[in-house]
């Protein structure tokens, strides 16, 4: 008997997909940019750590799904017959897209964000 909700089968809806690809790599960068590098001490963040993880789980959260559905909710824009409905559509699907990739990519804001930080404090300093 063949099991109707293996793992494979349930890959290949591109909704679910496209998340678990989003979740994976907004996931990757909070391993390296809020374990790994302030474990090595190459971050300091002393204090705002917390913060960041406060800030960073629902940014990613949200952001991949925001990720995960804007080429869905594209794809349903473009069948609309009402061309102001269709471009007012498009732009907002498009709009998700980018929020989605600002909140999954969060980790590493912060780490440019202190790059620049220390990098002119570093040359102030001198």
């Amino acid at each position: 008997m063949m099991n109707r909700f293996s793992i494979s089968q349930q890959l290949k809806h591109p909704l679910l997909r496209e998340l678990l690809i989003s979740l994976s790599i907004w996931l990757g960068l909070v391993v390296v940019v809020l374990v790994l590098l302030p474990s090595a001490e190459v971050l300091q963040p002393g204090d705002r750590l917390p913060l960041w993880w406060s800030i960073a789980v629902p940014f990613g959260l949200i952001g991949a799904m925001l990720l995960a559905l804007a080429p869905h909710w594209v794809s349903r824009s473009k069948r609309l017959r009402n061309v102001h409905n269709r471009r007012s559509r498009l732009l907002l699907s498009r709009l998700a897209g980018w929020l989605g990739l600002m909140g999954i990519s969060f980790p590493l804001f912060i780490l440019v964000f202190e790059a620049v930080k220390s990098t002119v404090s570093y040359y102030m300093q001198r």
